[in-house]
């Protein structure tokens, strides 16, 4: 019966005592027995050694979050005991040479090898209690994938482990849990968690993230709180960013985006390191932005953008493309210039700067008297800046420049695309709608067709817009020869 470790085990347990892994375990056997067995035995045994070899080392990478070498590293362990079980199908290791064949499987889900391997395991002629009990366990794992969790929860419980069998005990716990979850059993399943880490506390990293997961499904925002929490704040934690992510994903469509943020806060504390760290953060900007908190959002991205890693820059440029989303004026974009200075070298920075230069080229065109130059300014930092505010701005000033109104019903529309305040936008579609004789305003009217005077101004504003742009771009690229990286 699997049950919690008590008295002197439980101590032992949480006193650290680990099974010894990988080669040391193998290393340990084979001087334990080597002095025993005949020829054939050490050429069967090396081949068990090395299968074991390779399932620690799976055991590693499934533990550091990668799954692929995981997989490799299991697959070899399968096949490793199954030709060391045929090459002396009725030895003495044949029953460990199965067990570790089936267990490899489990983890690989190739579900039908594993059975294949048990059954032939049950039928040895010299059957290995200790191994027969840890195979229920397998068993149980099995009925877990194959979604009879009730059949699985019956057959761990059944297992005789030992109570000093510290890593099945562990895999037993673990196993249960998963079941007990299927059943929406929750409280049950966060405490099997718990025993398997106590049993096994490399396997902390496995139960936090599967039981955060879990507690998500459960709709129970606050232990995935904890979940979340003992993952973010555990050094050494960085293989398992993905994880971390998924997760928030599950949160924002089953709480929102803000409860999602908050799960993840954690990642503030730094314990990943940089790189792992700011990829969470930077999720944590998204659901923010999301939740419409842009102030939250502005302060993340300000703090990552003062590393030197790639999501730092990648950071900054966010940062820039979120004060950008702001600004109203000029003076807005001042802040942004300085916040790309340092990262001008690259081409998603320098592609803003460009557009800002172009944007306040075409402004001071438009002070000179250019209506259209105006407009134009107001289409780059709409479309190229992506700062409605400020392309509003522009469209509304070229709407009010007295040199020429011809331009007058276009821009109006332009500043209706852009500003988002319903009492503006109604004013300004009552002043546009003043203007009965504005080509641009009559094509509202539904089922309107394009007058020829449409069509000639349309084509006339399509290309001095062109030829301004064009002029604003040749200009810009210019300028940003001068610019020097990190300049004040």
């Amino acid at each position: 019966m699997i049950r919690p470790a008590r008295g002197r085990w439980r101590t032992r347990a949480q006193a650290g005592v680990r099974r010894v892994r990988g080669r040391a375990l193998a290393t340990a056997v084979v001087a334990w027995t080597g002095a025993t067995l005949p020829v054939g035995g050490c050429v069967y045994y090396n081949g068990l050694y090395n299968a074991e070899v390779a399932f620690r080392r799976g055991e590693e990478a499934r533990l550091a979050g990668d799954a692929e070498a995981a997989l490799v590293a299991y697959g070899e362990a399968a096949d490793g005991a199954t030709r060391a079980w045929r090459a002396e199908p009725e030895g003495r290791w044949a029953a460990p040479a199965l067990l570790l064949a089936a267990r490899s499987s489990v983890r690989t889900g190739d579900t039908r090898r594993a059975r294949a391997e048990l059954e032939r395991m049950a039928v040895l002629p010299a059957p290995d209690t200790v191994a027969a009990e840890r195979a229920r366990v397998l068993l149980g794992a099995l009925l877990v994938v194959e979604q009879r969790p009730g059949h699985a929860i019956d057959e761990i419980e059944a297992a005789g482990l030992a109570p000093d069998d510290s890593e099945w005990r562990a895999e037993a716990w673990l196993w249960k849990a998963r079941a007990l979850a299927a059943l929406d059993r929750f409280d049950e399943a966060w405490a099997a968690w718990d025993f398997a880490a106590v049993h096994d506390e490399d396997l902390r990293w496995v139960v936090e993230a599967e039981r955060s997961a879990a507690a998500v499904r459960a709709n129970r925002p606050g232990e995935a709180s904890v979940g979340l929490r003992h993952l973010l704040d555990r050094r050494g934690g960085q293989a398992w960013v993905d994880s971390v992510l998924m997760i928030a994903d599950r949160a924002e469509r089953q709480w929102g985006p803000s409860v999602a943020a908050e799960l993840i806060d954690p990642a503030r504390m730094d314990r990943w390191g940089p790189v792992a760290r700011d990829r969470v953060l930077l999720r944590q900007v998204d659901l923010l932005l999301a939740a419409g908190d842009t102030t939250r959002a502005d302060e993340t991205l300000a703090w990552v953008s003062e590393g030197s890693t790639e999501t730092a820059v990648i950071a900054r440029i966010r940062l820039a493309r979120v004060r950008l989303a702001g600004a109203e004026s000029f003076a807005d974009l001042v802040q942004v210039r300085r916040l790309m200075l340092p990262v001008a070298t690259d081409e998603r920075a320098r592609r803003i700067m460009l557009a800002m230069v172009e944007t306040e080229l075409l402004a001071g065109w438009g002070v000179e008297g250019d209506v259209l130059a105006w407009f134009s300014a107001g289409e780059v930092a709409r479309d190229r800046l992506g700062a409605p505010g400020l392309a509003g701005a522009l469209f509304l000033t070229a709407a009010e420049s007295e040199s020429d109104d011809r331009w007058t019903g276009k821009a109006l529309l332009g500043a209706l695309t852009v500003l988002g305040e319903e009492g503006l936008r109604e004013r300004i579609r009552a002043r546009a709608l003043e203007r009965r004789l504005d080509p641009w305003v009559e094509r509202l009217t539904p089922g309107y067709l394009a007058s020829d005077e449409f069509l000639r101004r349309e084509a006339e504003l399509g290309e001095r817009v062109r030829e301004l742009r064009l002029r604003a771009s040749a200009e810009a690229e210019r300028r940003a020869t001068n610019i020097e990286p990190g300049a004040p």
